[in-house]
């Protein structure tokens, strides 16, 4: 387990990157980066990432990108298994 994830719940996770998506327009993140900016075990940020896109938050983009939803043209939503995310390339916009 991450530091921090023991001092927060998925849900307030939930809210955090949310929030972050919401602040900053046409951010562009893979899970991996996700996952080392917060400091997440894998198994919270699939489960957090899992919940925002089935809230359709955000869409996961066919290079491996989570977006919001209504700023991703061309995109496709996830395959649904958790941790689909890991190996995507890196890129922060």
């Amino acid at each position: 387990m991450a530091i921090n994830d023991a001092v927060r719940s998925e849900g307030e996770w939930t809210q955090i990157i949310r929030g972050e998506f919401l602040e900053i327009p046409g951010l562009r993140l893979t899970g991996d980066q996700i996952q080392t900016l917060w400091g997440l075990h894998c198994d919270v940020c699939a489960a957090v990432l899992e919940d925002l896109l089935h809230q359709r938050f955000l869409q996961l983009t066919a290079d491996g990108h989570y977006v919001r939803g209504a700023s991703c043209a061309g995109s496709r939503q996830a395959t649904g298994q958790p941790g689909s995310y890991h190996g995507a390339s890196v890129s922060v916009r």
